[in-house]
């Protein structure tokens, strides 16, 4: 069910001690799960169900800054396929759901830039992004990407310390909550 401002999730991601990778994500003031990290510093996400997902630094077999790869735990193992078990690859602020693209702290069509600044950061759909696939895109573009605007689909506010708020229009709705960890392990932890 969406809210007034067309938000189907809305997830407050907390801290629980003093290490910032600890945290636990809540729902309407109810937990709905927990992101911890392992020891090979990869960072394991737990919904209060039987799901896990692994979520780690490592794109496409580099480590980036603003780059993360949630895999499911679990999903495709019997075969081996790695492409399976991948829920959502984000490299340098961008990915890809469902043949579209995405951007973290994205300057949303329509609003002034000072807007930018300060405040919320946004989660903005790429509808007129050229390129077909993360691996295709060049380094001239890249350097490019703040200019690209796009179409608001989620919002994020707030540090882990005292919350960090991600609220997401249905179309992210089933990876909401892998996307909620990783913004938050990629805005809020050290």
């Amino acid at each position: 069910m969406a809210d007034e401002e067309g938000y189907a999730v809305d997830y407050l991601v907390k801290r629980t001690g003093e290490r910032s990778w600890a945290a636990k994500i809540l729902s309407r003031g109810e937990e709905v799960g927990r992101v911890l990290r392992s020891a090979d510093l990869t960072y394991i996400l737990t919904d209060m169900g039987d799901n896990r997902w692994i979520l780690e630094p490592r794109v496409y077999g580099e480590i980036r800054p603003f780059s993360l790869t949630a895999k499911r735990e679990g999903a495709g193992d019997e075969k081996g396929d790695e492409s399976a078990r991948t829920v959502l690859t984000i490299r340098d602020h961008l990915f890809r759901h469902q043949g579209r693209f995405y951007m973290f702290a994205n300057l949303p069509e329509g609003r002034p830039a000072r807007e930018f600044l300060i405040g919320k950061r946004y989660i903005s759909r790429l509808d007129t992004f050229p390129f077909a696939g993360l691996l295709e895109i060049d380094s001239e573009t890249h350097g490019k990407l703040r200019r690209f605007r796009g179409v608001v689909v989620g919002e994020l506010s707030g540090l882990g310390t005292e919350g960090h708020r991600v609220r997401l229009f249905a179309e992210l709705e089933d990876v909401a909550l892998p996307l909620s960890a990783s913004s938050y392990i990629l805005y809020s932890t050290a």
